[in-house]
């Protein structure tokens, strides 16, 4: 009985910081909550095949899954070093899954093929496993987003020249997914990062709704406020819409 009460304890939200919310699982699937998400506390590991990624936090959550804080702890021998990363854990639902192999695919492409160098400030991902039914997807960890800067400064315009500055990296972005025919579908300032430190560098992120032109599927698309009068219409649209998005 003691062993038991000891096994019951450790698992409690009470004595393991959880993250996920609600953190009750749902009866036949014991990593998971109601809405599909994983059930995630500190500490915990998310495990590929040659790396653990033992979570320190969450960074956000959405419809999609949930993002993790996570330390990189390759396996022994691997001669890489431990780095902070963040980790998109997507639910266990089919229609999420496959969007989030859309995403991968997309991602390798522009990772390897069109911008291979890193010179195009688009996000970076470096690597991606399933864990207990649940898609995982790695990136690099970079720091605020646009919204959060603009909220921090009261959301007060910005002089000329930052606006300058951002304007001409998502802009080189932009180019690189117009020349793969590939349609970000929504652009807004929650989904363009900052890198940490003095730099000023931005990093175009979240392409889980992005497609290439040739595989338009979706006519819901674009964060209400960003969205392009094509597909308000429910016209065929192309990467235009994401100038649109940026203004």
């Amino acid at each position: 009985m003691r062993g038991r009460a000891s096994r019951e304890a450790a698992s409690s939200p009470s004595t393991r910081r959880i993250l996920t919310k609600p953190y009750e699982a749902v009866e036949g699937k014991p990593h998971d909550n109601v809405n599909s998400d994983l059930i995630v506390a500190v500490d915990d590991e998310l495990r590929s095949q040659h790396t653990r990624y033992v979570v320190q936090d969450l960074l956000g959550q959405g419809t999609f899954g949930q993002v993790f804080r996570c330390l990189e702890m390759p396996d022994v021998g691997s001669g890489r070093g431990g780095e902070v990363v963040a980790v998109k854990v997507i639910k266990a639902q089919p229609a999420y899954f496959q969007q989030a192999r859309v995403e991968v695919g997309i991602l390798q492409y522009l990772n390897t093929k069109a911008d291979p160098g890193n010179k195009h400030h688009i996000v970076r991902m470096k690597d991606f496993f399933v864990h207990h039914n649940h898609l995982c997807l790695v990136f690099e960890l970079l720091s605020l987003n646009l919204y959060e800067v603009i909220r921090r400064n009261k959301f007060r315009g910005f002089g000329l020249p930052l606006v300058r500055v951002l304007i001409l990296q998502i802009l080189d972005a932009l180019e690189v997914l117009h020349d793969s025919e590939i349609i970000h579908c929504d652009l807004k300032p929650e989904n363009v990062l900052l890198r940490a430190g003095p730099s000023g560098e931005v990093k175009v992120i979240d392409f889980g709704s992005a497609c290439f032109q040739t595989r338009t599927v979706y006519s819901y698309i674009q964060s209400r406020f960003y969205r392009s009068p094509e597909v308000i219409l429910g016209c065929p649209y192309t990467p235009a819409i994401d100038m649109w998005s940026l203004g």
